[in-house]
């Protein structure tokens, strides 16, 4: 019988064995099939045996049951045409054969064991492989439980999100690109869900830092982390702090500590290999001199930093790929010194390289600390106990290993101020000074009011200059923080600022309104000298001192008119003059406030013993003919300085009361005569006239009469001639 359909010469000499029941890779579960196993012997062509196996590969692998058992069964027939051949001969071969088809069954058979590995220990788990093709796929859930990840499922997307302490990946059942720390990849395969649980090839377990190899004769496939292979190291100097960067191609798990004598600062790489093109970095840059690295046992490489003194440090990580670790040195702190100042102490603490520290605080303690970060304290730093000026002692020491403290023992009411950064930005420098509390302004009669309170007792020094008109106060020993600026709605003044005059003074300066100009100020020092009021006029008459005397008096009535005397008259005007002159900030004095006598030699002497800005004297005027009316004003003494107080109080009386001008005159009067002030006498109307002697009766018209008086000093206080005078009268 011929054998052509397995493409076999006619009449060879060959063995047949066939039928073995086994598991077909590619199909899952338990579908099974009888595969025939045929090795043939030829004398002729030993091709002829590979030929026969290519038939019975090709047919196992049909899907088609009915086309796979019909080739079996043509060719068993052929084979059995020629069984007579040598029948003593095929016992002891079917024996040899029988053994080699079924070492050959396992290893064929699909491997059903999975393997995972760390460190030196290892877990083994059943039902978390399965094969797609001949291609093995491995359950993503047994992976995150063998490393200690997590696998999480989104049910609307149908992705799978894998994390380890090394990698974050997304999956999608179908597709073949995954996202990868963030980063898009190409699969070599779509992750498997036809089982309902998400699995993925072997061949893309590198993507996530993973390693695979299968052992087909133990059935199992073992996965592990990948060692990295630690490439590289550089440094660089970032805001004065050295960082070396340490390069591997996949993420690891590391351990640092510190080793002495000498200094170094040792980390671990795990599941690691050093590459050979790693390099020893010579830095030599402040305490850091070089980083190597070498095997320090199998699966881990040891980086060294050497170092000439004890140093801080962080290091971070990044998984990568490529994994990236860091390592960030701290700056020295090597000096801390103090320069006593003229009022203010300064600190200055310097490091290797650029520091900068937190906002200052105060500790429960009361204590002020300032917190440099990224820094170290140099061994060997000494403190400062030393009490100097305001410092009673500051102290450096580590709060942890990325932080230095720098706290200060101060006197009360002193605080530290960081001074701003100049080019050296490698020190910093503290203003140990008393502050401004605060700055505040507000109306109180006749002026505007600024009141400056400090943390501690203050030499406060006023001033006003000219051009344009400001009132300076200087406070030595304050730091008043750099500039700014307060604005104030008032006739007198227009804003506050305040600013750091000199390293050692903090200066508050009021600019004033132009029209205030000749306008008064004064300032106020607190008893405990820890605040100041600067109080500035909203007119002329503010801070001036005027001196009413109101005519007359008890037992002296002056010009009587039935039941009306001049002296009541006289009062009530003066009274309401004073109560006007009080509201504008005036300082006013009376030779008089009731029904008293007073001699007339004791009116100028009283007078030239306030010595006030002004002397003004109110009577009214009596004649026996009644047909006189109307104002007069008189002056006599310091002529050029009393007839313009006299012309200006004129003017502005009349303009109020609307009564006859009976013009200025100089008369020698000897309440005029002898005072040494510039002085002036009113009669503001005539009580002999019926007219007005109604009107000086009305409380309105003696309002008005206050008013025109007022109204006639403030013009005087804001004339050149008043100007002239107090600054002659200050000279003296």
């Amino acid at each position: 019988m011929s054998l052509g359909g397995a493409g076999l010469p006619e009449n060879p000499t060959f063995i047949c064995i066939a039928s073995s029941e086994v598991e077909c890779p590619g199909e899952t579960g338990n579908s099974h099939l009888n595969r025939a196993i045929v090795h043939l012997l030829c004398r002729y062509d030993h091709s002829l045996l590979k030929r026969a196996m290519k038939a019975v590969s090709q047919s196992s692998k049909e899907k088609d049951e009915k086309s796979r058992k019909s080739r079996m069964r043509i060719f068993n027939e052929e084979a059995g045409s020629v069984r007579h051949v040598g029948n003593c001969l095929i016992a002891p071969i079917l024996i040899f054969l029988a053994l080699v088809c079924f070492a050959g069954y396992v290893d064929a058979s699909n491997p059903r064991i999975l393997r995972i590995e760390q460190g030196e220990g290892f877990a083994e788990t059943e039902d978390s492989i399965v094969f797609v093709g001949n291609e093995p796929f491995v359950m993503m859930r047994s992976l995150a439980a063998g490393f200690g990840g997590n696998l999480t499922w989104i049910e609307p997307t149908k992705e799978s999100v894998f994390t380890t302490d090394r990698v974050v990946a997304v999956f999608k059942a179908g597709h073949q690109s995954a996202h990868i720390n963030g980063q898009a990849v190409e699969l070599s395969a779509p992750p498997e869900l036809s089982t309902g649980r998400m699995a993925i090839s072997i061949n893309d377990l590198d993507l996530i830092g993973l390693k695979a190899s299968v052992d087909y004769e133990a059935g199992v496939i073992t996965v592990s982390y990948q060692r990295s292979s630690v490439s590289s190291a550089s440094w660089s100097v970032e805001d004065g702090r050295v960082t070396i960067a340490v390069e591997a191609d996949y993420g690891f798990e590391y351990s640092d500590f510190v080793l002495v004598q000498p200094d170094r600062v040792v980390v671990d790489i795990h599941d690691s290999v050093l590459s050979p093109s790693f390099e020893t970095c010579d830095i030599s840059y402040g305490a850091v001199e070089c980083v190597r690295a070498a095997m320090n046992r199998p699966g881990v490489v040891r980086v060294v930093v050497d170092l000439r003194a004890p140093l801080g440090y962080t290091v971070s990580l990044e998984p990568g790929p490529p994994a990236r670790l860091t390592i960030s040195f701290n700056v020295r702190i090597s000096e801390m010194l103090i320069d006593p100042g003229i009022n203010i102490p300064r600190l200055t603490v310097r490091g290797d390289g650029p520091i900068s520290c937190s906002a200052l605080a105060k500790d429960e303690n009361g204590f002020w600390h300032a917190d440099i970060c990224g820094a170290t304290i140099a061994e060997g730093l000494a403190d400062i106990t030393e009490e100097i000026g305001a410092v009673d002692w500051v102290k450096a020491s580590q709060l942890d290993v990325g932080t230095a403290r720098i706290e200060f023992g101060l006197k009360e009411g002193y605080s530290p101020i960081l001074h701003p950064r100049e080019a050296d930005l490698s020190q910093l420098v503290f203003d140990i000074a008393l502050t401004v509390l605060g700055i505040e302004t507000y109306d109180e009669p006749g002026c505007t009011v600024t009141k400056i309170t400090t943390s501690g007792p203050v030499e406060f020094k006023s001033f006003r200059l000219p051009g344009p008109e400001r009132v300076g106060i200087d406070l030595p020993g304050v730091w008043a923080g750099g500039y700014g600026s307060l604005p104030v709605r008032s006739t007198g003044v227009q804003q506050v600022r305040f600013a750091q005059f000199t390293a050692d003074t903090g200066r508050v300066v009021l600019d004033l309104s132009p029209q205030a100009a000749r306008w008064a100020h004064s300032v106020e020092i607190f008893a405990d000298k820890m605040g100041v009021i600067v109080r500035v006029g909203s007119s002329p008459i503010y801070g001036r001192t005027v001196m009413l005397d109101p005519g007359h008096g008890g037992s002296d009535p002056g010009t009587v008119h039935g039941d009306i005397y001049e002296k009541d008259i006289n009062l009530d005007i003066a009274l309401r003059t004073r109560d006007l002159l009080l509201e504008a900030g005036a300082v006013v004095q009376m030779t008089r406030e009731d029904d008293s006598t007073v001699r007339p030699a004791d009116r100028p002497a009283m007078a030239n013993e306030a010595k006030p800005d002004v002397f003004l004297s109110i009577h009214c005027n009596s004649v026996l003919n009644v047909f006189p009316c109307g104002t007069e004003t008189y002056y006599y003494n310091m002529v050029s300085y009393s007839q313009e107080l006299a012309t200006q109080v004129h003017s502005c009386l009349l303009k109020e009361i609307m009564l006859v001008d009976r013009k200025v005159r100089r008369k020698d009067y000897y309440v005029l005569r002898v005072t040494e002030v510039p002085a002036v006498l009113v009669e503001v109307g005539y009580l002999s006239n019926e007219e007005e002697n109604g009107k000086l009766c009305q409380p309105e018209f003696r309002q008005k009469a206050a008013q025109g008086l007022v109204n006639g000093i403030s013009a005087y206080f804001d004339s050149d001639i008043f100007t002239e005078w107090w600054q002659e009268a200050k000279s003296r």
